[in-house]
């Protein structure tokens, strides 16, 4: 366990990796950088998938990430944090992606939220150009490489690359 502090969170958690906002004199808590990029929070109980979705991320300008690997945590940081896309393992231990994201939507301030899955259960090929979705929100097969990972997140916020 390590301890994270980011938007004023902290809490211990088992985490990979989490950026912190740039804070200024002016900005102490770092909330201006947070409000100009878009929030992404990774949940996948794999240490190194991790890993490597938020390198896939970082080196963007669009987007401040949090990274956890234990999905049981991830409401409370997601409370913190206010992600405007969720990033889910679908089969994780103790929660799957889908009762995190469930818990999330009992709360009005996730409703316009954005959620991809991820899952190891289908291949590219199975999935297909067409894509896969799960009530409505877009699933992408492990392994994902960096591109199709960064396009997936781009479009569920509507940026443009």
């Amino acid at each position: 366990m390590d301890q994270i502090k980011a938007c004023g969170l902290a809490a211990s958690i088992d985490f990979i990796w989490a950026r912190v906002p740039h804070r200024s004199k002016s900005d102490p808590r770092g909330r201006d950088d947070l409000m100009k990029k878009k929030r992404v929070l990774i949940v996948v109980d794999d240490e190194t998938v991790t890993r490597v979705l938020v390198r896939f991320l970082e080196g963007t300008d669009h987007y401040d990430v949090i990274a956890i690997n234990d999905p049981t945590q991830a409401i409370e940081v997601a409370h913190e944090f206010r992600p405007n896309v969720i990033v889910l393992d679908i089969i994780m231990p103790t929660l799957d992606g889908g009762e995190v994201l469930a818990e999330l939507r009992r709360d009005k301030k996730f409703s316009s939220m954005h959620a991809i899955f991820l899952t190891g259960l289908v291949s590219s090929e199975e999935i297909g150009r067409d894509g896969y979705e799960i009530s409505g929100h877009p699933v992408i097969p492990k392994p994902v490489g960096a591109n199709e990972f960064r396009t997936v997140v781009a479009e569920q916020l509507g940026i443009k690359q």
